[in-house]
């Protein structure tokens, strides 16, 4: 199980903030870091649709159409994460959209996420309006999660969090990985310990670390 990016530039007016990049992305947690400007945000959200891009994306040898990322690949921000009036409803949303009526809500891995990344100190009724920067992204970590997709894309999910739950966060990616292909992109240096490859991002280009 891989993904595979060929040619791929993603930019306007003939200046490019990424071009002509190849790269292979293995099943497990492939870990992207490097200079700010390079390009790393751009990558994720063209990689989603969401910006226009030049190239070809392949999942297990099958050039990918919009629609099937649309429904296999998911996006965490970094921030502005959409929210409705309490946790739960903010979390259970994305599975009343038409690309995820397919999947089911899973109550337990919510509860265990909930608890593992030390937020059970609210209700799940909670309004959101009560929750810091660091706790809305944790809640929009924990929605992507629940989809399982086959292709997870987060951009700096710790950011916000302080090393303890950090750990929690990347130890569980570690594992939950392990079945997929996900993407992170962080400039926190705990991730680089759970990590099972290594990609620089330069406004030259990239290095992949293996």
């Amino acid at each position: 199980m891989c993904l595979f990016i060929e040619n791929f530039s993603v930019g306007y007016s003939g200046k490019y903030t990424l071009k002509d990049l190849t790269i292979k992305f293995s099943k497990g947690f492939n870990l992207i870091i490097g200079d700010s400007g390079s390009g790393k945000t751009t990558f994720l959200k063209a990689l989603c649709h969401l910006l226009d891009y030049k190239g070809k994306i392949y999942f297990k040898d099958k050039r990918l159409s919009e629609a099937w990322v649309r429904e296999n690949c998911k996006l965490m921000i970094q921030s502005g994460y959409y929210t409705e009036e309490t946790i739960i409803s903010t979390v259970k949303k994305p599975f009343e959209l038409k690309y995820n009526r397919g999947r089911t809500f899973d109550e337990k891995m919510f509860r265990e996420l909930f608890s593992l990344f030390r937020l059970d100190k609210f209700s799940s009724n909670e309004s959101v309006k009560r929750l810091s920067g660091g706790e809305l992204q944790r809640i929009a970590l924990i929605r992507a999660l629940l989809l399982k997709p086959k292709i997870l894309l987060a951009d700096e999910p710790t950011s916000n969090l302080d090393n303890k739950v950090s750990k929690e966060v990347y130890r569980f990616l570690k594992e939950y990985c392990k079945s997929r292909v996900c993407i992170i992109v962080s400039h926190d240096p705990i991730a680089k310990e759970f990590s099972d490859k290594l990609f620089y991002f330069s406004k030259k280009g990239f290095v992949d670390y293996g």
